[in-house]
């Protein structure tokens, strides 16, 4: 149909005739398109489109108006059963704009982004009723209520009216190879908590794990995952692009990820990018006509679409064309629809899905070697949370809210341009210092827990003489002993040979050492 394509394209572009001729002409040559691909999956014949096609040649502006619509809507009846055919079929478009935390910038643009997407998006709901928008990562929602609060009361209210899907399970779209399996089970705990304080939101509200960016997965993840209340995933990267490149296993366009424990999650494999915005012209049928043809029985497929990585999200021009989709006779079912719905229908279609049940991997190289102090730092706090929280429990201490801070710091850093090492200078320098912060946070908590456990154990035996006495100058020490250039101060109980020292071994098994 390349000739009407260009008709219709001098129509819109040399004011040859109306944007409606335009919009006719285009409607016309897509359908057709789509129309010859759908003959062979409907099992009909081409001879009635590739006719349909022959007279299509006729369709032009010099017409004029009257008569351009009087052959869309000849060749519209006669592909009439082939129309009611492709009715059966449905593309969820799910709106969204793929936030990345401080991939090429620092942080407070990262802010800014948020901000100015979220304020995109929440300004076309105003405009265009039934418009929805899937929205990933708590980090970004956590992010508006600090620095926008107004923002986030209206995110809330299109939350309650189904308009903002919240697609967030994980407090960033993280790294799925380098997080410990804790810092994995901490998303899910801190991103399911703050939803159900803030939205109201329960685990069921939120099945997907939305991570399009993330550069592989451990084999491992179905298994979290699914204890976690996620029952699907939507990936771009599931290992080696198109094909893994050690298995030689091509990813279908919809599968099934299988855990060595059972546990398995229904994932949409990406095949278009998951930063493809829809030009006015394009024909998104395409991509679903291809899963289809792979996949017997598949009938529902997902087009995300919206500008991303600096934000962005869908545009006006983008809303438009997709509604209008939606009223083309021949072709596929266009409707506005949530990451949720369109997993929910594929699952209960109960097709026979292919299903893998190893690791999604690898994508790029560098990713476990690249920027080695930011890895460290994420295994450090990873441990240094976990030994804060065990100290503070059996010194009965609650500190909870202060180590929820500190791994949600842990968490943010383990965003798939941060850990992997991808990211700018700032984005580095803004690692470090978040971690610094989860340092002195966890510090405190174990210094205030071992002194609690310190003051419990009666060292008066240990010196000679009467119990409890203790010469005055053998405290002359003090805290801040050994200040200066070659040391840090510390804490001394004096400077005599009389001193006392309470020894902890925060690992999980015995220790013997000299």
């Amino acid at each position: 149909m390349d000739v009407v394509k260009q008709k219709a394209w001098r129509a819109a572009t040399t004011g040859e005739a109306a944007a409606e001729t335009a919009r006719l002409l285009r409607r016309l040559s897509l359908q057709l398109d789509f129309a010859t691909g759908f003959c062979a999956l409907a099992g009909h014949s081409k001879e009635k489109v590739d006719a349909c096609k022959a007279r299509a040649q006729h369709a032009d502006p010099a017409t004029g108006l009257d008569g351009l619509k009087a052959i869309v809507a000849s060749i519209e009846a006669e592909l009439a059963d082939l129309g009611q055919a492709a009715k059966a079929y449905t593309i969820h478009c799910v709106g969204h704009g793929h936030i990345d935390m401080n991939w090429m910038w620092s942080w407070p643009e990262t802010v800014s982004t948020t901000h100015d997407t979220f304020a995109s998006v929440l300004d076309l709901m105003d405009k265009v009723p039934g418009f929805t928008y899937s929205q990933s990562q708590a980090s970004v929602y956590a992010a508006t209520e600090k620095y926008h609060p107004a923002q986030f009361e209206k995110i809330k209210q299109r939350v309650k009216e189904g308009r903002w899907e919240v697609a967030a399970s994980h407090w960033v779209e993280g790294d799925k190879n380098l997080a410990s399996g804790e810092s994995l089970c901490r998303h899910l705990l801190y991103t399911r908590r703050y939803f159900q304080e803030k939205f109201g939101l329960s685990p069921a509200d939120v099945p997907v794990d939305w991570e399009p960016d993330t550069f592989g997965y451990a084999a491992t993840i179905p298994m979290f995952n699914t204890a976690g209340g996620v029952k699907y995933a939507y990936s771009c990267r599931p290992g080696g692009g198109w094909e893994h490149p050690r298995v030689g296993e091509p990813r279908p366009p919809v599968f099934w990820w299988r855990a060595q424990d059972g546990s398995r999650v229904l994932v949409f494999r990406e095949t278009t990018w998951y930063n493809s915005y829809v030009n006015i012209g394009d024909d998104i049928s395409a991509p679903m006509l291809a899963a289809a043809q792979a996949t017997p029985g598949l009938r529902d497929w997902m087009n995300v679409y919206g500008v991303g990585n600096h934000g962005g999200g869908p545009t006006r021009a983008e809303v438009d064309y997709l509604a209008e989709l939606a009223t083309w006779p021949v072709y596929p079912n266009v409707v506005f629809s949530t990451a949720k719905r369109y997993f929910e229908t594929v699952a209960a279609a109960g097709l026979d899905l292919p299903e893998i049940d190893h690791e999604l991997n690898y994508e790029f190289t560098g990713c476990y070697t690249s920027q080695s102090l930011i890895k460290q730092a994420n295994r450090l706090g990873e441990n240094y949370c976990v030994e804060a929280e065990t100290l503070a429990l059996l010194a009965g201490l609650d500190r909870r809210d202060t180590l929820r801070d500190a791994w949600t710091n842990v968490l943010f850093n383990q965003f798939h341009d941060i850990l992997p090492g991808s990211g700018v200078r700032e984005t580095r320098e803004h690692a470090r210092a978040i971690f610094q912060e989860t340092a002195a946070v966890t510090g405190a908590v174990k210094r205030d827990a071992l002194s609690l456990i310190a003051s419990q154990v009666d060292t008066a035996s240990l010196v000679p003489g009467q119990a409890g006495a203790v010469e005055e100058s053998a405290l002359a020490g003090g805290a801040g002993q050994g200040a200066g250039l070659s040391g840090f101060s510390r804490a001394s109980g004096g400077s005599k040979s009389h001193r006392a020292f309470v020894v902890y071994n925060p690992c999980g098994w015995t220790r013997s050492e000299p």
